[in-house]
């Protein structure tokens, strides 16, 4: 890879892979699928929700190696770039993909919280995608395996040692947050609304260090021509010529577009909210998961006015 590498972040069902489609078929080039995820390389394991890479020279080899295409045969790296189930390809397709298509970079939802040491370790490019919090609660519950590399009961514990330990945090704030997790310990959706807060100020700090770029999903879905303009005038691209497929195949094929409906169009931010979580919450419900995410979203001016803003909070 002859250029910085493009480092696709955001908590998980927040867009990354439809983000990392746009940008892969944009540029002509591989958005690698989770290189780090535990099932690809299993010493990313202590690295999940780390804040901190502690050196380590493994994993950045590990990195620099996925990029510059030596796990050849690594089916998985390719995942979001094969339109049929990896099991459904021939090993010569494959390979044909990889002697004949750059990479030119990774998504990772795991990472969150040492995006800057990571971004200047391989000298890469943040962009961090983030989405309302209830419409990735609901999309993770319709996703029933979404823990299942270490299970939930892992997941959970690691995320909070390790996001707690960011460098961020006041010894108040800390304070604050290990008390709101006892309250909440045995509720599985408010936990999971507690570890999108965290690294929601984790990683707007992370990228503010690193100079990245935010992209809102909600924006992007609602304006995506002129919003991928944006990122790839980030990326150094200018008035990049789009086509369609980058936008509604195959991410939103699985969506309730509003895009091709006539009863949705022009009906703006507030059906988004509607089709992703305000149907399938009740109003108290509703009511206790924004007082969390408002009580933790508090500890960060930044945080707090960007999910203001949003209209997340």
């Amino acid at each position: 890879m002859n250029h910085a590498p493009i480092i696709i972040a955001g908590f998980g069902r927040s867009g990354t892979t439809w983000l990392s489609d746009i940008i892969s078929k944009a540029l002509g080039g591989l958005i690698l699928f989770e290189p780090l995820h535990p099932g690809v390389y299993a010493e990313s394991r202590e690295f999940c929700y780390s804040v901190s890479l502690d050196s380590s020279k493994s994993i950045i080899t590990h990195l620099n190696e996925a990029t510059s295409k030596v796990p050849f045969n690594n089916n998985w790296l390719l995942r979001n770039h094969l339109n049929t189930p990896l099991q459904e390809n021939s090993q010569s397709f494959v390979e044909y993909i990889w002697k004949n298509t750059d990479v030119i970079g990774f998504k990772t939802i795991r990472s969150n919280h040492l995006l800057d040491e990571l971004s200047k370790t391989i000298s890469g490019r943040v962009l961090y995608i983030y989405r309302h919090p209830l419409a990735v609660l609901m999309s993770i519950l319709n996703r029933k395996r979404f823990w299942d590399e270490y299970g939930w009961e892992w997941h959970n514990q690691h995320f909070f040692e390790r996001a707690l330990r960011h460098p961020l945090w006041s010894s108040k704030q800390t304070k604050v947050l290990k008390g709101l997790r006892s309250s909440v310990l045995a509720d599985h959706e408010m936990t999971i609304l507690m570890m999108w807060s965290i690294s929601f100020i984790l990683a707007l700090d992370e990228v503010r260090k690193c100079d990245g770029v935010l992209i809102s999903y909600e924006d992007l879905y609602l304006n995506p021509y002129q919003e991928a303009q944006e990122i790839l005038s980030h990326l150094g691209i200018e008035k990049a010529k789009l086509h369609p497929s980058y936008f509604f195949t195959p991410s939103l094929t699985t969506m309730n577009t509003i895009h091709n409906r006539k009863e949705l169009l022009n009906s703006g931010r507030e059906i988004l909210d509607e089709l992703f979580w305000k149907k399938k919450l009740n109003d108290s419900k509703t009511k206790e998961y924004f007082s969390l995410i408002k009580e933790i979203l508090s500890l960060d001016n930044h945080a707090f006015e960007l999910a203001q803003k949003k209209q997340y909070v």
